[in-house]
C-alpha cells in the first residue's frame, strides 16, 4: 500500500515532479530524469515520479528504460485499480515502442476493463499483443482463447477468431483450452 504522505512531504513531491516536467519541457531531460530516479529512491511506487520517469526516458530516447518505468507505472495503476489512466500509458508507450507490453497479468487486467467500457476490439488487441509478444508466458493461452472469444462474439469477427483458434491449437496442442477451442471451431463452423 502506497504511504500516507503528511501534507509537507506531498506539497514537496508535487512541487519536485512539477519542477521535473518543467525540465523535460526545456530540454533538461537527463536533469529531470537525476530528479525522479532521486524521488523513486525513497517512493520507489509514487505514480507521478514514476510517469515522470517514462517521460523523461523517451525524451532521453532510452526505449528499454521507457518501458521498465512504463511497465513499473503500469502494475501501480493496475494494482490501484486505475484502468483509465492505465490505458492512457499503455497507448502513449505503443505508439513510441509498438513491442511495448505490459506485464502479462496487468495486460489481461486492461482487457477485462476494456471490456466493461465496451471496447471489445481494443480488448482483443490487448490480449492478442501478450500471445504474440510472450507466446511463451504460461497465460498467453488464455490471453489468445479470450481474444479470439471477443473477436467471435463481441466483434462480429468470425473468421479472423478462426484463424486465431486454430493458431492455438497448433502452437499449444496441449492447452488447457483445446476443448473449448476445438468446440469454438465446431461452432463458428456451423455459423453460431
Amino acid at each position: 500500500a502506497p504511504l500516507a504522505l503528511d501534507a509537507a512531504t506531498q506539497e514537496e513531491l508535487t512541487r519536485q515532479i512539477n519542477d521535473g516536467m518543467s525540465m523535460i519541457q526545456h530540454g533538461r531531460h537527463q536533469e529531470a530524469a537525476e530528479l525522479y530516479d532521486k524521488i523513486l529512491a525513497d517512493f520507489p511506487n509514487h505514480l507521478g515520479a514514476l510517469r515522470g520517469r517514462m517521460m523523461a526516458s523517451n525524451a532521453l530516447k532510452d526505449a528499454e528504460g521507457a518501458s521498465k518505468f512504463a511497465q513499473t507505472l503500469g502494475a501501480e495503476l493496475a494494482r490501484q485499480e486505475a484502468f483509465d489512466p492505465l490505458w492512457d500509458v499503455y497507448q502513449q508507450q505503443q505508439a513510441l515502442d509498438k513491442n511495448f507490453l505490459l506485464r502479462t497479468r496487468d495486460q489481461i487486467a486492461l482487457s477485462r476493463w476494456l471490456v466493461s467500457e465496451n471496447k471489445p476490439l481494443d480488448a482483443a488487441r490487448v490480449l492478442r499483443e501478450v500471445g504474440v509478444g510472450k507466446p511463451d508466458d504460461p497465460l498467453a493461452p488464455k490471453a489468445l482463447y479470450q481474444c479470439a472469444e471477443l473477436l467471435w462474439k463481441s466483434c462480429a469477427k468470425p473468421d479472423v477468431a478462426k484463424q486465431m483458434f486454430e493458431y492455438i491449437l497448433k502452437r499449444y496442442p496441449q492447452s488447457a483450452f483445446g476443448d473449448q477451442v476445438r468446440a469454438a471451431l465446431a461452432a463458428i463452423a456451423i455459423g453460431k
